[in-house]
């Protein structure tokens, strides 16, 4: 992706914003309800989704369940994979929904105080326990039921890499009376190198008139075009077509881009964002002829030939490699009992781990495993969320001894290691100024070595928790304004700044509540 560097971007909120919907009653079901949504993309292994994606609107199943402002609860039959799904989002307890992002959700029914809930199945499928988060880009409520909706997911299954996400519109306006079965996809965070899951999107002619397709273009140079049978297409009423979106991100940090469809005399946009995580993930190993643990072979595993996730936090650390090749890896590294794993710190004397109460340290693989362990390993870089204590960026090299014997296996483990992996400065001077027409947004970008550009989102309130790739586009370039068009007067909007330095790191967001 080119980034922009001019000084002055325009953004439309007639793009995103529509009138909404205001029925007054409760939806408890949505049978009779032609104007609904649901998209789910899934990862390979993951096992809600099982890599296929599925789609879900009024013209191939039946949807039925509660949308209140405290509890989404759907169940729906039928869709692209004839089965059966359900959907079940929650706010933390005692909580309303609102426009924004939940982080760190967990299973529903189990989730702990302050956590949001999300539990997605399938068929027969369901996780034990469930990770990730959703955002609520639009949303509209009426006597506690909601009338309007649109929101993003990410769920992950027993803590998998592997994600299930896609989206839920209610009440979402069509374009021409044409469903386009997606008005954003989000993928999941993603470690650079590892192959994103395409996208497959539907365009249902639901009018009693035929429609006009128009060419279906991509901004953004990452993302790219895959089976479109669209582009030029007539629709009678009743048919679809469909085109899928591939994403091959080329550096860390934001990508970001739009689908453009016409749709007879008007125009459907769905936007597209990514956050590519920094730094490098790969477990590489040499094994010295006679080590029985990698039979004398050199190993490389990186996310373009392995699934790879990395578990724990300060006093344990698991590398679980699950190779295309059926080779699967484990590699956990725990220092001696009262001690943390610090950057620049040698771990002497290591046994098998759990063994006693020293260095712990087991590499195992292939089927292939020690009874006993002597080695050491060496940590360069240990950085830890302060949320959950889990690992953001890690590197360290080992050396293991299997049985005692003299030939050895050693190796890197590293997890998003990178040069640098404190986040950048904030922007400074964040302001909104009313000129009558338009809403002026204007920044200063940190003068620091590493800065590479600056993200504006806009949002249609003041949402919660704003993340680089929540809300809506509004700039992204190294330069210092862009406008805001077709405000409503009096209304309450926000703007949240990031900055992105070379290695991707992201700035906290820095954020501006004004009222145009």
């Amino acid at each position: 992706m080119q980034h922009s560097h001019r000084v002055l971007a325009v953004f439309s909120v007639a793009s995103v914003v529509a009138a909404v919907v205001a029925a007054g009653i409760p939806v408890v079901s949505l049978a009779a309800s032609p104007n609904y949504v649901i998209t789910a993309f899934s990862d390979a292994g993951d096992y809600i989704g099982q890599g296929v994606a599925s789609e879900f609107d009024a013209s191939n199943e039946n949807v039925s369940g509660t949308l209140t402002s405290t509890y989404i609860n759907l169940r729906v039959i039928g869709g692209t994979g004839n089965a059966w799904w359900n959907f079940e989002i929650a706010p933390p307890s005692g909580q309303a929904f609102h426009v924004g992002y939940y982080a760190y959700a967990q299973r529903t029914t189990f989730r702990e105080a302050g956590h949001p809930g999300i539990d997605i199945t399938a068929q027969s499928r369901g996780c034990n326990t469930d990770a990730g988060g959703f955002e609520i880009r639009r949303l509209a409520t009426s006597n506690g039921a909601i009338t309007r909706l649109d929101l993003l997911y990410e769920q992950h299954c027993e803590g998998d890499v592997p994600a299930l996400f896609g989206e839920i519109r209610v009440n979402d306006p069509q374009t021409a009376g044409v469903l386009v079965s997606a008005a954003g996809v989000t993928w999941p965070y993603l470690p650079f190198g590892e192959q994103p899951t395409t996208a497959p999107i539907y365009v249902r002619n639901l009018s009693a008139a035929p429609a006009t397709v128009g060419t279906v273009t991509l901004s953004g140079a990452e993302f790219s075009l895959v089976n479109d049978t669209c582009s030029g297409q007539v629709l009678a009423p009743g048919s679809s077509c469909t085109f899928a979106i591939a994403f091959a991100p080329r550096a860390r940090g934001l990508r970001q881009g739009s689908a453009t469809v016409p749709i007879n005399q008007s125009t459907y946009r769905i936007q597209l964002d990514a956050l590519i995580r920094p730094g490098s993930t790969f477990l590489n190993m040499q094994s010295q002829s006679g080590d029985y643990i990698g039979q004398g072979l050199t190993y490389s595993f990186t996310p373009a030939n392995a699934e790879i996730d990395f578990p724990g936090m300060q006093r344990d650390v698991r590398m679980n490699v699950n190779a295309t090749d059926w080779q699967f890896w484990n590699a956990e590294l725990i220092p001696a009992s009262g001690q943390t794993l610090t950057p620049g710190t040698n771990y002497p004397n290591a046994t098998r781990v759990y063994h006693d109460s020293g260095n712990g340290l087991q590499v195992i693989g292939d089927g292939r495993g020690c009874n006993t362990i002597t080695g050491s390993f060496y940590v360069h870089q240990a950085v830890f969320s302060p949320v959950d204590n889990s690992p953001l960026n890690f590197r360290a090299d080992f050396t293991q001894h299997c049985e005692g014997a003299t030939p050895a296996l050693t190796g890197t483990i590293a997890w998003n290691t990178e040069p640098v992996t404190q986040a950048p400065p904030d922007v400074t001077n964040l302001t909104a100024t009313w000129t009558g027409s338009y809403e002026a947004i204007s920044w200063t970008n940190p003068t620091y070595q590493y800065y590479s550009y600056t993200v504006i989102r806009f949002q249609l309130a003041s949402p919660l928790n704003p993340q680089p790739a929540s809300g809506f586009h509004l700039y992204l370039g190294a330069g210092t304004s862009a406008k805001i068009t077709g405000l409503t007067p009096g209304m309450t909007r926000s703007v949240a700044a990031f900055t992105v330095d070379r290695y991707g790191n992201v700035s906290p967001a820095e954020v501006l509540n004004f009222t145009a």
